[in-house]
C-alpha cells in the first residue's frame, strides 16, 4: 500500500496529498491543481522557495531537512506524514485568491497545431498555435504553458505573450510564445530548427505562476530582459484594458537593436493609452545620435527615469541574473519588497 503524505500551507485551507515521496512537493501540488509559485522546476531560479514549518523533507541529494528551514519545493520530497509550508503574508493573500474554486483555471493537456513559427530577431522565434474555440481556452495574464516533445522527454515552460479578454479567453484563437535559442541542445533549439507550420505540439496548462496583486489605480513599471517581455506585456495590456488612464511603463533591456522585441506593440499601446510609455535600453551597443534608445544596463538608466519607486508596483521578468540584479536595484530606488513581483526564466 502506497504511503500518502499530507501537504498543507500554513494559515490557509490549501491542502493536497503526495501519493509517494518520489514526487516533489511542487509536482504533487501541480497534480492536485494547486497553484503555487514556481519557475524552472530545476532548482535554479528560486521561484518556488517557501519555509518548512512542520515535518521533514528530503532534497535531491537525499539529505533530510527539518522545520524552520527555507526549501525549494521543486527539490523537496515529503519524508513525514504531515508537512506544513509557510509563505509571507503578501504571498499568502495571492495564493488564497488564486486557489479559490471560483477563480482557478484547471491546467489541461492540449494537442495544438502550429500555424506560424517566424523569426522576429536573430535569436528569437514567435511560435503561434491554433486553439479550437470548442476548447474554451481560458488563461490569466502572465500565465505560461509547459511544452513537451519526444514523448515528454523534453519539457519547458514558455510564457504566453497574449493578453486575455474580459472573459479570460484569447482575443483570437491563436496563442503565441517568444522562444529564444541559446544554442544549447534543448527544446528551444528544436523549436527553432525543426518545428514547422502544420506540426502538432503537446502542451499543458495554463499555469498562473507569475504571482502579483495590483489594484486598478496602482502605477506600474514592468522591467523585462529579452523574452521576459512576454508575461510583462500580457499583464500590462490587461491592466490598461481595465483602466485606460493607468500610469504604466515598460522598460525593455536587450543587447542591441537586432534583438528588440515587440516594438510595434509598444508604439501601438503608447498611441492608445495616454499614460503609457516605454523605454528600451541597449546593453552592448554604443550610443548613437538621434535615436530613442537608452544605453547600458538597468542600474545605469532606471534612476534617470524614476528617482523614487515607493508608490509603484514593480513587475520583473527575465533570466535569473537579470531578475536578481534588477530586484536589488529597484530596492535602492525605494521600491517596497511587498510591491515587487517577478518571474525568472532558465536559459537551459
Amino acid at each position: 500500500m502506497e504511503k500518502k503524505y499530507l501537504i498543507s500551507i500554513k494559515d490557509s485551507n490549501i491542502k493536497f496529498n503526495a501519493k509517494n515521496n518520489n514526487y516533489s512537493i511542487l509536482d504533487s501540488a501541480i497534480a492536485s491543481n494547486i497553484i503555487l509559485p514556481h519557475g524552472c522546476k530545476s532548482g535554479a531560479c528560486g521561484s518556488c522557495a517557501s519555509k518548512l514549518t512542520k515535518g521533514t523533507i528530503s532534497n535531491k541529494n537525499s539529505e533530510l531537512i527539518s522545520k524552520n528551514n527555507s526549501i525549494l519545493l521543486c527539490q523537496s520530497f515529503p519524508n513525514s506524514k504531515e508537512v506544513i509550508i509557510e509563505y509571507t503574508s503578501d504571498e499568502l493573500k495571492i495564493l488564497k485568491e488564486k486557489n479559490r474554486n471560483n477563480f482557478k483555471i484547471i491546467p489541461k493537456e492540449l494537442l495544438l497545431q502550429v500555424v506560424e513559427n517566424k523569426s522576429v530577431t536573430p535569436m528569437v522565434k514567435e511560435l503561434s498555435l491554433f486553439v479550437p474555440p470548442k476548447l474554451n481556452f481560458k488563461f490569466y495574464p502572465g500565465s505560461h504553458m509547459d511544452l513537451t516533445y519526444e514523448n515528454n522527454k523534453l519539457c519547458r515552460k514558455y510564457s504566453i505573450i497574449n493578453s486575455p479578454n474580459n472573459s479570460l479567453n484569447l482575443e483570437s484563437n491563436i496563442v503565441s510564445f517568444l522562444i529564444v535559442n541559446h544554442n544549447r541542445n534543448g527544446l528551444s533549439k528544436i523549436i527553432h530548427n525543426k518545428i514547422k507550420p502544420g506540426d502538432l505540439l503537446k502542451l499543458k496548462g495554463p499555469y498562473a505562476t507569475f504571482q502579483y496583486k495590483i489594484k486598478k489605480d496602482d502605477p506600474v513599471i514592468g522591467i523585462a530582459g529579452g523574452t521576459g517581455i512576454s508575461p510583462i506585456l500580457s499583464i500590462v495590456k490587461d491592466l490598461l484594458n481595465k483602466n485606460h488612464t493607468l500610469n504604466a511603463l515598460i522598460y525593455l533591456s536587450v543587447r542591441n537593436r537586432d534583438e528588440i522585441l515587440e516594438m510595434s506593440t509598444l508604439f501601438k499601446l503608447r498611441q492608445k493609452y495616454k499614460n503609457f510609455s516605454f523605454k528600451i535600453t541597449l546593453t552592448r551597443e554604443k550610443k548613437l545620435p538621434n535615436n530613442i534608445f537608452l544605453n547600458g544596463r538597468v542600474n545605469d538608466n532606471l534612476q534617470k527615469i524614476f528617482k523614487d519607486l515607493s508608490t509603484h508596483k514593480v513587475l520583473i521578468s527575465g533570466s535569473d541574473k537579470f531578475v536578481d540584479a534588477t530586484y536589488r536595484h529597484v530596492l535602492k530606488l525605494n521600491a517596497l519588497k511587498k510591491n515587487i513581483y517577478y518571474e525568472k526564466f532558465s536559459e537551459n
